[in-house]
């Protein structure tokens, strides 16, 4: 079964944006944004978890990688507090596991 990435990372962004308290528009963007310059390396983990090349534990490692890097970013043009967009960023990795898990 394939996964269509674009409808999930626009879910994604939906999800994180209605995790933060205030600011959304901006925080969506904002978000937006930063998934999108890691689209192509969550789509190819995604992938390499539906494929069998790697287990859900290295999966899981590597999502937590990606959302660290993720927070980092966002953490440092300073929109929301680093409480609300660890909420926001997890929000959205629910989606993309729950797609990922659906999809296999």
């Amino acid at each position: 079964m394939s996964i269509d990435f674009n409808r999930v990372f626009d879910d994604m962004v939906k999800s994180a944006g209605n995790a933060v308290d205030e600011g959304k528009e901006q925080f969506s963007d904002e978000m937006k944004q930063a998934l999108q310059n890691h689209k192509a390396a969550i789509e190819e983990l995604s992938q390499a978890l539906m494929n069998g090349d790697i287990d859900q534990s290295e999966f899981e490692q590597e999502l937590e990688r990606e959302k660290q890097v993720l927070e980092a970013q966002l953490v440092g043009l300073e929109i929301q507090t680093k409480s609300q967009i660890q909420k926001a960023i997890n929000a959205a990795m629910q989606v993309l596991t729950s797609a990922v898990t659906s999809a296999f």
